[in-house]
Parts: structure tokens; sequence; C-alpha cells
């Protein structure tokens, strides 16, 4: 009997190593200024994230590790993070400790929220010391779930209350966004006179500025402060469907009104956006917003008069709804 040969159908290839949940927790929590995500697994599943970001954005990349080994994984890691964290906090002085699961640790069934409550008993000094926990197994969801994990636990630790100021905007950036589409999104949001907090900020941390020197935490990003002043904020707007949750989250704990947004490709996306934005600051549409449009829309034509009359409007609404 031959041998059958089976096609690939997907148009693309997926590395589930590049696409794990862990890794897209490491990738929010740098957001954060200030943060050192700590990686409670063994060394490998550190040293895989850390080559493929810095890669992906030519940086230098801080992380950690409570380096689990054979015998630490039978008999328990709990003394592997009072290790890892009391020696962060002396050589690298964090100002944030995002504490990551990995499938190893997840698979044993570690009791991390117990672990963090007992460590605080015996170690009064990390007092002072915010630890927000991502339970983030390498066998459940991907890049994109662990991300949304990692802002779902920020928001529901970190802000305080406070008295609403009306200029305050939070922004929930999903994973999808890059350094440049955040700083662009903080732009659009200051020119309508509000002040914008976006969580996580890749555009502060990971965009390719030249630093002071070397860093052991995340160099830029949202500080603890702004984000301890998130549930005084009038609005959130939260960009991807899998900020969903996390909007919910400051709606529930603050009353703070939100609306979501699939994503800011095409005119279709951003008109809405830009309408919201206009609405709620009781601004009008900055006029280089408005010629940017004009621009688009002429680069659309052009496009669409160099097609046949039957491709036209097939092409005008790919365009437009950003496919």
């Amino acid at each position: 009997m031959m041998a059958q040969l089976i096609h690939e159908r997907k148009p693309l290839s997926v590395n589930p190593l590049k696409l794990s949940a862990p890794l897209g927790a490491a990738l929010a929590f740098l957001g954060i200024k200030g943060c050192l995500p700590l990686f409670h697994g063994s060394q490998g599943c550190t040293a895989f994230a850390k080559v493929v970001l810095v890669r992906h954005f030519r940086e230098a990349i801080p992380m950690a590790t409570t380096a689990m080994s054979e015998v630490n994984t039978i008999l328990g890691g709990e003394e592997n993070i009072e290790t890892a964290i009391l020696t962060l906090m002396e050589k690298a002085q964090p100002d944030l400790i995002g504490l990551l699961t990995t499938g190893l640790t997840e698979t044993r069934g570690d009791d991390m929220a117990r672990i963090v409550q007992d460590l605080r008993q015996r170690q009064p000094q990390l007092d002072g010391l915010p630890i927000v926990l991502a339970a983030t197994p390498d066998f459940k969801g991907s890049l994109q779930e662990g991300f949304a994990t990692a802002v779902n636990s920020l928001v529901k630790t970190l802000p305080e209350e406070g008295a609403v100021d009306p200029a305050q905007v939070t922004v929930l950036c999903g994973s999808a966004l890059t350094p440049a589409d955040g700083q662009e999104i903080k732009d659009m949001v200051q020119a309508f006179g509000l002040d914008p907090i976006l969580l996580p900020d890749l555009s502060g941390s990971l965009d390719g500025h030249l630093g002071a020197g070397f860093a052991t935490t995340s160099t830029g990003g949202t500080s603890l402060t702004q984000v301890r002043q998130i549930g005084r904020s009038a609005l959130t707007l939260a960009i991807g469907e899998s900020m969903r949750p996390a909007a919910q989250i400051l709606t529930d704990r603050f009353g703070t009104p939100h609306r979501i947004f699939p994503h800011l490709t095409g005119l279709n996306a951003v008109d809405p956006f830009l309408s919201y934005l206009a609405d709620h600051s009781k601004r009008p549409v900055p006029a280089r917003y408005r010629h940017q449009r004009r621009q688009v829309q002429d680069a659309c034509w052009i496009a669409i008069s160099s097609l046949g009359a039957s491709e036209s409007p097939w092409l005008w609404r790919r365009i437009c709804s950003g496919a």
C-alpha cells in the first residue's frame, strides 16, 4: 500500500512555542515601568521567551526565573519563589514583579496565592513591593490569552478609588497593538484634550529608544502611580476583544463606563473611534485627522481606478474595513 501525502491546508505555519501564554503575559508586564516579569518554571521557559522577544524587538529584555529543577518540581517550588523574589528585590529593585506560572508548575498544581501570602508574612520587607500573579499555563490559550490574563490581574489588584477626573481616559491595549500603534492612539486621545493612561504601554518601553544605561527592569511604559490612578478615569477604551474582561472589571470596581473597539484598522474602525472621542470631549475631530482621512480616500480611489469596474466595489469595501 502506497503512503498518502497529506498537504497542510493552513495558509501559514504556527509555532506554539512562539505564541505561549507566559510569553504574552511577560509582554504585557513589560509595558509597566520598573516591572520585572518572573517566570515560575524551569530556566528553559524564561530563556526561550527572552530569545523570542530580543529577536523581535532588538532590545534588552529583563526577565527572571525561579529556576525549577527536577527535585524542586517533585518536592515543591515555594522555596524557589522566595529566593527569587528576595534576590530580585535586593539586586534589581523593581517597582513591580509580575509572577507568571508555566506549564511545569501549573501541572504540579502550586497554590501561588497561598505561597505569596505566606511569603509576605515571613518577609515583612516585601510590604512595599507589589506582586501581581498571572496563571498562564503553556497548555492553555495562546499569547493573546496570556497577555489578557496579565492585564486582568493588574486591573484587579493595583487601581485605587478616588475622585473621577473628567479628562482622564484609560486605554486598554490588546496584544495585537505594536509600540507604534500605542503611540498613535495616545496622540489621538491627547488631540481631543484628554489625558490617556495606556495599559500596558509598550510605546514607552519597547519602542527602540536609547536608554541612559543598563537597566534590570523595564525602562518605560505606564508607571505604577498611573496604574493606581486608573480607578479615577472617566472612561475606559478597550482596543481588542480580549480586553473586554479587563474593561468589565474596571466597570464593576469603579463604575467606569467602557467602550470596546475590536480593532483600529481601516476607515470603518477608525471613524467610530474618533467620533466617540469627539462626543466624549465635546470637541471636533482635529483638522489633521480629517486631512489624513482624505489622503486615505484619495489612495483608495487611485487603487480602484486601476482595476476593472467589477472589482472596484469589492476593493473599496476591503480597504475601508481594514480586511
